[in-house]
């Protein structure tokens, strides 16, 4: 649990949050130095790491270190703040679409999956619930599209206020055309796929906000969120490339 922000505030207190020997001595208290995580800030900024040192230094501190949580599978899944933090970055990656597939040329590329971005203020134990993205499959063998890439989605309700993210995924690649990209909603930052191509140049998978698009054929997108290339008889007949998972992570400070 956090120190208090403003009010009474003691050796005691600042011992009992980070640990440490009696008699209690500020000297060992200082950030990075065994009993106080570095880059531990509070109420009047970071407390020192060397030099002049003072209880003022320790009011809205925790004994907390920065961590991320970074998810590749998962549906309906709760995620707990850990105690301590206070800030929330949430990136959330859509999938990517399947290619498509062509019997006498090529079929287009799968779209790219979406990404959303969002920082959010939290406390321990505040939850998420959360759902990561499974990529589309290529089309094979027959005329047609390959399947659209799944959304990635994120919500709760924490002390910063309500989040509902969702990435979406990809669109399939088409017999004759690319498929478009995702588009994202509910962040700070929202980014669209790139769609997929289906041009002389080649059928690759439209690239995600962070994953590359599969190259043209069997390729399959690279995570998170790639669109899958598009196969057919340009390309040995091969099968329509699968679009790459999503992905979710959540990092804490």
């Amino acid at each position: 649990m956090a120190l208090p922000t403003s009010g009474p505030l003691s050796l005691n207190d600042i011992q009992g949050e980070f640990g440490g020997a009696n008699p209690i001595g500020l000297d060992e208290y200082y950030a990075g130095g065994g009993l106080v995580p570095p880059g531990t800030t509070g109420t009047y900024g970071a407390v020192p790491t060397f030099g002049q040192i003072s209880i003022q230094n320790f009011y809205g501190t925790a004994n907390f270190t920065p961590s991320t949580n970074t998810y590749t599978t998962g549906t309906g899944v709760t995620e707990t703040v850990p105690s301590g933090a206070t800030s929330c970055a949430i990136t959330v990656d859509g999938a990517g679409g399947g290619g498509g597939y062509n019997s006498t040329t090529a079929g287009g590329g799968g779209g790219g999956g979406s990404r959303s971005v969002q920082t959010i203020a939290v406390t321990g134990g505040n939850t998420f619930i959360f759902t990561v993205a499974v990529g589309g499959a290529g089309r094979a063998s027959t005329n047609g599209a390959g399947i659209a890439g799944g959304a990635s989605t994120v919500s709760g309700t924490v002390s910063g206020g309500s989040v509902s993210i969702n990435a979406g995924g990809g669109s399939g690649g088409g017999q004759s055309a690319g498929g478009a990209g995702g588009t994202a909603t509910g962040g700070t930052t929202n980014t669209s796929g790139s769609a997929g191509q289906n041009t002389a140049g080649g059928n690759v998978g439209g690239d995600g906000a962070s994953g590359s698009g599969g190259g043209a054929g069997s390729d399959p997108g690279l995570p998170p969120g790639g669109g899958g290339g598009g196969g057919g008889l340009d390309y040995g007949g091969a099968a329509g490339g699968t679009g790459a998972r999503g992905e979710i992570s959540f990092s804490y400070t």
